[in-house]
């Protein structure tokens, strides 16, 4: 793999917005934080995972990606939260801007791999009030089969999948905007202008 290759392109793209969500989320070090984040999630990912599979290249056929939107729901039900109304996601069309929020979707699952210990001193479990991290933090989880595609995929537009991946950043720093009182509720412009450059 070269540092020219799509997934390092896409990295370096996102790298502002994924750095402004992770300082939006912040520190999961109470149960306060933890419900917050878990209803930001399943407002997110209600609206990310919308799309539609058959939109992926032909490449993506035998692989699925991890859809946690219904773990998330009953982890919601655990922490007896309510669900948010998810943030409107705007992609910018096409196969390419798809590949672009799956490279968000599938990556947060090295994230979920810091956040499952935090879960996990609070007293959440992979049957209570964790459901989805135990899913998407698990060593088996389909980042590295979807990084391979990523390498292989013929005819992706560089530009739409980095505009589809920040827009996918910032409907997730949106939703935890609408989760966490005080923060802003929109994410900085710069997140939601499209691909910067």
């Amino acid at each position: 793999m070269t540092t020219d290759s799509l997934r390092f392109f896409l990295r370096a793209q996102t790298a502002q917005c994924h750095a402004e969500l992770d300082r939006a989320i912040g520190s999961i070090e109470n149960v306060a934080a933890y419900a917050r984040y878990v209803q930001a999630m399943h407002a997110f990912r209600s609206s990310a995972e919308a799309y539609s599979s058959a939109d992926l290249p032909p490449a993506f056929a035998d692989w699925r990606a991890t859809r946690l939107a219904g773990l998330l729901q009953l982890d919601l039900a655990d922490l007896r939260l309510p669900a948010i109304a998810p943030p409107r996601l705007d992609l910018p069309g096409g196969t390419s801007s798809l590949i672009g929020l799956l490279y968000v979707l599938e990556g947060s699952a090295l994230g979920a791999r810091l956040i499952i210990k935090s879960a996990a001193a609070l007293g959440f479990t992979a049957t209570h009030g964790a459901r989805h991290l135990a899913v998407q933090a698990a060593p088996d989880s389909g980042w590295k089969a979807f990084l391979t595609l990523l390498d292989q995929a013929p005819n992706i537009d560089r530009e739409l999948a980095a505009q589809g991946a920040i827009a996918t950043f910032a409907c997730a720093r949106e939703a935890v905007g609408l989760a966490t009182p005080g923060l802003a509720q929109t994410p900085p412009e710069e997140c939601l202008s499209g691909y910067p450059g």
